[in-house]
């Protein structure tokens, strides 16, 4: 440079030594005029991510877009130059160099919008714009302009327009006095950003340089009204001889823009002091303006001023003493007078104060860029100013991506623009696709044929869309941002792929799943990828099933002979068939169908596995797949195969079946092989300690085994019974003297001692039926009748106990087995209530078809309750089948033998008479299965100690309530009659209630649970004596297992008889209680308020269907009755006779008639649109969240049927059917099956919070090492 200032060191290797050796085929970025002009006031939005203007338009445009779609007007920024010439610090210079001219345009990059903010922080930076011209350079009515490194520039365009800031910023100065040094280092600007780019016509060079602003927020803070404030104070109480009258005086404070304008004067000064002039002017440090108006400290820290000895004046620098660093010194204070120009612009005056802004009087920034383009010379530069001012377009359509890729403006004509992509696709081939999807969206927003015709064209040239293919790409679920998409291999795309099916929940996904990779398959030309799409399976499971034309609930093999008949009717169709077969075994997962295609359409599993390049060859290869080894025993691979099958997403289900299928094949197992036939493990052929333990019918009581099941599995509830000990206090006296006794209250009253007692004892029989569960050897144990009987007579019902004598030997059979001997029977038969006690002789049980029952009657019903012939209780067996077991067990009654039982000092003798036991079991019959549970719970809460009281009514807190019991809180709202508002200064009533359970009402024909409960928890208006009520009802608090009881049986009043309910009622594994909670969840209470108010317009819609469809008094609906009545007018005039009808009354009837149509399509319609709101109203509250874990079922009618229970094992993923003492694993299907025929029906739900899953336990076995003991009993058992 002609200033010698030093420049960055430039590439000894550089092949560039003039201009014409560029080589623009080198450089990968092309850019006009407009878009880098622009880019210079957007720089400063990605600073801190990227330098866009050393980057591809194609790279930023669509953030560029997005910055000024969401950003507030506030935070874009604009492009200001002073408009007005300011000799010691102009605008635009030019200097004349060896070889051409250096033009130099100094600016400020501003925030749109500053009001609000303080003077200190106002965003601003600035912008230095250099062009390097050829003397003789030739006129370019549009600049190409490509982008250069520094690195790249000739070594004389590097000297004339790069400045090396580091090394100055680092003290690398030569040439200079060591006291200036200082100050050439604070000179030096931080610089932000940099770019050089070349314009390929006329070789004019642009350098961009973008700084920080040079006098810091720190500095600026001088200039607040309050820093003012106190300098004018401090100024005027140090010296009295100023007017201090009215020192507030507003007119006598200075203003922002005074200050600032003392400090410009500053500035000026050695700007536009003349070189040859001798006189130097100082200043007087004590001057009373400046010290009111500046801080004195800016001087010497930032102005580079020099302090005299005496400190009584400051010296302003002398640029001249810089030598080669004057401009840079110079360009220093050039910024900073820009700062306080375009500062002192903005500044408002103060309130009331009646001098003017000086600055805004003299000064005003232009933000069109007009100087520029207008420098330029290009044949649009009119429009150009107008685009970059924002004078013409709206920020949206200035950024839309489409333009900005293509580096074009609003204005460009098309042909422009087809040129700017030609140009964009040379340069930087590889983006070609994303230049040609901007170019196809701007032929479709300007509707452009010349535009149309050339995508046309390129199209023709086989030019891909970049959009199309990533958005193939990614429906695929392949990252496109970190994956190099061409080199991903076939079998990769597919995982992709079949990992997104299983993701996938719509037609419309499939669909697009199956396009897309079909589009990669034409692009790839993969025939690997074309093969899996012939034999892949159809992804519409619906559609499937519709290709068949059987319902989702038909069995597999009903289903199969469907598919064998439309095979047949249909032979051209089969492959479709194939793939719909396919389609239901994979979504099924049914080994069942799995083994029909394996041995029926091989062709159809080979090419799957085939085309899956995951081949099983071997046994070994088996085993790595299904993920165990070789060494697991069968009902470990078993185990395994269920929870992947299950639990992972990204396995291939065909594989993982094929793989069982060579597993079995080479270890001959009949376990595996019967699995892979019917889906399900058969326990017969699994170990004790691999499956639970059955419960005996004991008479009428199935609901109870399910019952005694569902507890036994909910761990810490079983625990806690195990590790029962507690002992009862012996007499009434010490029972009430403990405290955590006589204080407590249990479901809202005392508990006596005599209920204690039996609660003890129903606590000690659980525990040793728990035992047995836990160790038996035992496919299925009897419940004593014990147990039964303290588990169905109310809990107030008293029972006698006393404490047997220990036996020192073990009785003989005809003594202890069957309770005879020598002696009389006594009326009342006591039993024993030891682990002993539970070998019973079991009297013929019910049959599973035909059990007596009362499944959730109401109080109307229970006299209609069929109740069986009574059947007297025979304790004692026979002579003759005491002879025969003598005989099988082969032990005499001289020698019996000794065996050490152990002795529970807490178990005692259960005085029951055999009518009172029956009268139980005919009580448990009669029962809601919900009293059952009361009971249950109320013994168990009896027999335990309270963890604490509820300090507002002595309620007893343990376990039970910690694991079953929630809070509801109702609240009766009074509310206007006319307007159904709430009344804000009426009194509102609130009761707050434990549950144990939830009651969801059949009757009420809810679409499935979540329905229900909506109606439970509904908003509802009451009428009360004193007004109207809005009645709310919430949670406040849920229990760890959340129980629903189904209400099924009604009554009808006109028969008189009790009926069940058979309607569906759908669930899903989850259930998500957020919409029931109390909650001060704005968003969640309006939502509440929506679904209450479509559900007062969905009654109302009802309300007034039925009006129209229901029929009235003369059986036929108003609809019917106007339809029969023009049908009747009409046959009559065919007829001779008096009755005639005239056109008109014809017209009217029709008239009528198709109002009422239209009325009702219009309600269904609404209808149908409110109830779509309705569900799924509250799809996105997922925060409390509970796992499906019991179903108990009832299959019958309301006075009889049988019961039992599915049980959720969340450590396999599976569900146990425990029918008495059958326990088997159940298909899915099979649980949730919603069909209309299914008598089979839920009557009790229970589901566990999400994150206590691991407290439910079904299978806990650890089998007694004790055969003695043990043996014997079974061995006795199995004579029954």
């Amino acid at each position: 440079m002609p200033d010698q200032v030093p420049s960055a060191s430039t590439n000894v290797n550089n092949p560039f030594t003039q201009l014409e050796a560029y080589d623009f085929s080198k450089s990968k970025i092309f850019k006009t005029s407009n878009r880098l002009i622009d880019d210079i006031k957007n720089s400063v939005l990605f600073l801190e991510q990227f330098s866009i203007l050393n980057l591809p338009a194609v790279d930023y445009a669509t953030q560029l877009s997005l910055q000024y779609q969401n950003r507030q007007i506030n935070e874009s920024f604009k492009l200001v130059l002073l408009n007005n010439p300011l000799d010691f610090a102009p605008t635009v210079s030019t200097e004349q160099l060896p070889n051409g001219t250096r033009t130099v345009f100094r600016g400020l990059i501003v925030q749109d919008t500053v009001h609000g903010i303080a003077i200190s922080d106002i965003p601003v930076y600035h912008c230095r714009i250099l062009f390097k011209s050829l003397e003789n350079e030739i006129l370019c009515s549009k600049h190409q302009f490509f982008y250069f490194s520094d690195d790249c520039l000739s070594s004389s365009d590097h000297s004339d327009l790069v400045i090396d800031y580091a090394r100055i910023s680092k003290g690398e100065i030569t040439d200079c006095k060591d006291d200036l040094k200082p100050s050439i280092v604070q000179s030096c600007p931080n610089l932000l950003d940099s770019t050089n780019y070349i314009c390929r016509k006329c070789h004019k060079v642009l350098r961009i340089e973008i700084f920080e602003k040079d006098l810091s927020n720190e500095e600026y803070k001088q200039f607040e009204l309050n820093e003012i404030q106190f300098r004018y104070s401090k100024t005027v109480s140090a010296d009295p001889s100023l007017d201090v009258s009215n020192e507030n005086d507003v007119n006598k404070i200075p203003s922002q823009s005074e200050c600032l304008w003392t400090l410009f004067k500053v500035l000026r000064g050695p700007l536009s002091r003349d070189p040859e002039e001798l006189e130097v002017k100082t200043l007087d440090v004590n001057h009373e303006i400046l010290n009111i108006h500046l801080d004195m400290d800016i001087f010497e820290k930032c102005l580079f001023f020099h302090k005299s000895a005496d400190g009584s004046y400051l010296t302003p620098p002398l640029f001249s003493e810089y030598g080669i660093y004057e401009k840079v010194v110079r360009e220093s204070y050039i910024r900073k007078l820009l700062e306080v120009v375009y500062l002192g612009t903005i500044c408002p005056n103060n309130p009331g104060l009646k001098r003017l802004n000086q600055f805004a009087q003299a000064y005003w920034f232009n933000d069109t860029g007009s100087k520029i383009f207008h420098f330029l010379k290009e044949f649009d530069s009119t429009a150009a100013i107008e685009w970059f001012g924002g004078l013409r377009y709206d920020v949206l359509e200035r950024y839309n991506p489409a333009l900005t890729t293509l580096v074009s403006a609003n204005y460009f004509n098309n042909k422009l623009i087809c040129g700017s992509y030609s140009l964009l696709c040379e340069s930087d081939p590889q983006n070609t696709p994303k230049y040609f999807d901007a170019l196809r969206d701007i032929g479709l927003l300007r509707q452009a044929p010349i535009v149309q015709e050339f995508v046309a064209k390129e199209a023709s040239k086989n030019v891909f869309s970049y959009r199309d293919t990533m958005r193939n790409y990614q429906i695929l679920g392949i990252d496109t941002s970190s994956t190099d998409f061409p080199t991903l291999s076939d079998d990769e795309i597919l995982k992709f792929y079949k990992y997104e099916l299983i993701l996938a929940n719509s037609e419309s996904s499939y669909d697009s799943l199956r396009n897309a990779l079909s589009s990669i398959a034409d692009y790839r030309k993969s025939e690997t990828l074309q093969n899996y799409l012939r034999t892949e399976p159809i992804h519409n499971i619906d559609q499937a099933y519709k290709h068949f034309d059987t319902p989702q609930s038909i069995e597999d093999d009903v289903l199969i002979t469907a598919f064998q008949f439309k095979k047949d009717d249909f032979p051209q169709a089969a492959t479709l068939y194939d793939r719909a077969l396919l389609t239901i075994a994979i979504q099924r997962k049914s080994l069942f169908l799995w083994s029909y295609i394996t041995h029926n359409l091989d062709y159809l599993f080979k090419s799957i596995v085939a085309s899956s390049s995951k081949t099983i060859t071997d046994v070994e290869d088996a085993y790595k797949y299904l993920g165990c080894d070789s060494l697991a025993t069968d009902f470990q691979v078993v185990t395994i195969f269920q929870e992947r099958l299950i639990k992972d997403p990204g396995i291939d289900v065909i594989l993982f079946f094929y793989s069982l299928v060579v597993i079995e094949k080479s270890r001959s197992s009949k376990l595996i092989g019967k699995f892979l036939q019917t889906g399900v493990v058969d326990a017969s052929f699994l170990p004790l300690e691999s499956s639970p333990v059955g419960l005996n019918n004991i008479g009428n009581t199935c609901y109870l085994n399910s019952l005694l099941q569902y507890y036994f599995v909910i761990k810490p509830l079983r625990t806690a019974i195990q590790d029962f000990k507690d002992i009862l206090p012996s007499s009434e006296e010490e029972f009430n003297s403990i405290a955590d006794y006589s204080k407590r209250r249990i479901g809202g009253r005392t508990v006596g001692y005599k209920e204690t007692e039996r609660s003890f004892q129903f606590v000690y029989q659980l525990r040793d039926l728990f035992h047995e569960l836990i160790h038996s050897r035992r496919i299925a144990i009897t419940p004593t009748k014990e147990l039964a009987y303290l588990a169905f007579s109310p809990s107030t019902d008293e029972v006698q106990f006393h404490l047997p004598e220990v036996q020192k030997t073990r009785p003989s059979i005809t003594e202890s087995e069957t309770g005879m001997s020598d002696a009389p029977v006594p009326e009342l038969s006591p039993v024993a209530m030891d682990w002993s006690s539970s070998i019973a002789y079991p009297e013929p049980s019910c049959s599973h078809h035909e059990e007596s029952a009362a499944l959730n009657s109401p109080d109307e019903s229970s006299e209609f309750i069929h109740s069986p012939t009574k059947r007297k209780l025979s304790p004692q067996p026979s002579t003759e089948d005491l002879n025969e077991i003598d005989a099988k067990v082969s032990v005499t009654n001289a020698e019996p033998p000794t065996v050490t039982l152990p002795k529970r000092a807490t178990t005692a003798v259960a005085l029951i008479g055999n009518d009172q036991l029956e009268n139980a079991l005919e009580l448990g019959r009669q029962q809601d299965v919900t009293e059952c549970i009361e009971n249950v719970l109320f013994q168990l809460e009896s027999a335990s100690k309270p963890t604490s009281l509820d300090p507002d009514d002595q309620e007893q807190n343990d376990l039970v309530k910690e694991l079953f019991y929630g809070r509801t809180k109702q609240i009766l709202q009074p509310v206007d009659k006319e307007t159904k508002e709430n009344i804000s200064d009426s009194s509102v009533r609130t009761k707050v209630e434990r549950f144990v359970s939830l009651l969801v009402n059949i009757g009420d024909h809810p679409k499935d649970l979540y329905d229900a409960l909506d109606t439970y928890f509904t908003e509802d208006l009451i009428d009360l004596d004193d007004g109207q009520v809005k009645r709310s009802l919430t949670i406040t608090e849920l229990p760890k297992f959340l129980q629903i009881q189904v209400q099924r049986v009604q009554f009808d009043r006109e028969r008189g008889i009790p009926f069940k309910a058979l309607d569906p009622l759908p669930f899903h594994e989850k259930l998500y209680m957020d919409r029931y909670l109390e909650t001060d969840n704005e968003k969640l209470i309006l939502k509440r308020k929506e679904i209450f108010q479509w559900k007062n317009e969905i009654s109302k819609l009802n309300k007034r269907k039925d009006e129209i469809l229901v029929p009235s008094s003369h059986s036929m609906t108003p609809r019917n009755a106007l339809i029969a009545t023009k049908e009747f007018l009409e046959a009559q005039k065919e007829l001779p006779g008096d009755i005639q009808a005239t056109e008109s009354t014809l017209i009217t009837l029709q008239k009528e008639i198709d109002i009422l149509n239209n009325e009702l399509q219009t309600i269904n319609s609404r209808l149908s649109e409110l109830e779509e709101k309705c569900q799924h109203q509250f799809d996105h509250f997922k925060n409390t969240g509970y796992s499906i874990f019991a179903i108990f079922i009832h299959r019958g009618e309301a006075s009889y049927g049988h019961y039992w229970v599915y049980i959720r094992d969340p450590t396999r993923n599976i569900y146990r059917k425990y029918n008495d003492e059958t326990i088997t694993e159940v298909p899915i299907a099979e649980v949730f099956n919603f069909s209309e025929a299914n008598t089979a029906t839920p009557y009790f739900l229970v589901f566990v919070r999400e994150d206590l899953e691991d407290e439910v336990e079904p299978l806990k076995r650890e089998l007694d090492s004790s055969p003695t003991t043990e043996a014997f009993r079974v061995s006795v058992e199995e004579l029954d």
